[in-house]
């Protein structure tokens, strides 16, 4: 028979003396909820006892959100009001405590003599008090054995003896003294000098008079390139310059994408005008400079005189025949006729 335990009135768990007859059940998802981890004791005070003591916990069992509680022949043994609680504990912590008020109806001939709580119970508390004697005894012995090790280490000495080479290492101990026996180590047969040769190969002499000889470690020779320029692109302004190589080893070929430069602001407009214009040796070069400021240059020329011409052909012969009209003279030219 299964019993809701309550909170709110007092509720039965049996006849006086039943075993197993009934089981209590006790809601707990509520704390299962809050501490999913959370362990439950039972403590049951029969009627007329000062102490309540410890329900076994193989009289009880969590099944879902539910403690059940198999009520045994000890928890019934007095008849009368009696009090149960519910422990939670999440890891060494309580953090639920609930208080339930049962009581045991009486049954007729029931022996008068009340039997302790729960023998099994007692046996366990017996069992656990020899058993911590036992470990006090063994941790006693330990710490004595402990000491005894510690007095024979402050008290020992150490020896080293050297074997024969490719012996095998031994070990013992007698009246405090470890002996450790070291076999000794084969001759090595170590570099004595090297010599680095014109080849680039190093040759080693060892202690015994042998040697060796490296290969080279002079590395192949490398060519050298024929580097020519390939294309040379404009990139956006602002744009990152971009350097590829193509070709081969022996002639790469360098490609380049410039970014074209921002726009610059608008210039001034220059108002020219001439400045000084001179003449030149003839055969000499014509030459220009610009004078002024960038909004107002001023250009300055040099010209160079002409070479003289050739003389030209002979002109008409000229007559003065008199003075015709006063203040002024004429000249009649008369043409030379051949004869």
């Amino acid at each position: 028979m299964i019993i809701d335990a309550v909170k709110d009135r007092p509720f039965s768990i049996g006849w006086q003396g039943e075993n197993g007859a009934r089981t209590v059940r006790f809601s707990v998802g509520g704390i299962l909820a809050e501490f999913p981890a959370a362990t439950f004791t039972l403590l049951n005070r029969r009627h007329g006892d000062e102490e309540a003591y410890p329900v076994p916990d193989t009289h009880y069992s969590v099944s879902g959100d539910a403690l059940l509680w198999v009520v045994m022949s000890g928890d019934t043994a007095t008849a009368g009001e009696s009090q149960v609680q519910l422990v939670a504990r999440n890891g060494n912590a309580v953090v639920k405590t609930e208080v339930y008020y049962t009581y045991v109806e009486a049954s007729l001939g029931m022996d008068e003599d009340v039997p302790e709580p729960w023998q099994g119970w007692v046996d366990e508390v017996t069992e656990a008090a020899e058993s911590a004697e036992q470990s006090a005894a063994d941790a006693q012995e330990a710490k004595e054995a402990a000491q005894d090790a510690q007095e024979f280490l402050e008290n020992a000495s150490a020896v080293a003896e050297t074997l024969e080479p490719g012996s095998s290492a031994t070990a013992s101990v007698a009246q405090g003294v470890f002996t450790f026996g070291i076999p000794q180590g084969l001759t090595g047969n170590g570099i004595a000098w090297a010599l680095l040769n014109a080849d680039y190969t190093l040759t080693l002499t060892f202690t015994d008079g042998s040697t060796y000889t490296t290969p080279s470690i002079r590395g192949a020779v490398g060519v050298t390139p024929n580097l020519t320029v390939g294309t040379v692109s404009t990139g956006a302004p602002g744009s990152s310059v971009v350097i590829t190589i193509t070709g081969t080893a022996e002639n790469p070929v360098l490609n380049l994408t410039i970014p074209r430069g921002d726009k610059g602001e608008t210039g001034a407009t220059p108002a020219f005008s001439i400045g000084t214009v001179s003449t030149g040796l003839p055969g000499s070069s014509a030459s220009a400079s610009i004078t002024g400021t960038a909004a107002a240059p001023v250009l300055n020329l040099t010209i160079p005189r002409g070479d003289k011409g050739e003389q030209g052909d002979p002109g008409l012969e000229s007559v003065l025949v008199g003075t015709l009209i006063t203040g002024s003279q004429y000249r009649l030219a008369i043409e030379r006729v051949s004869n």
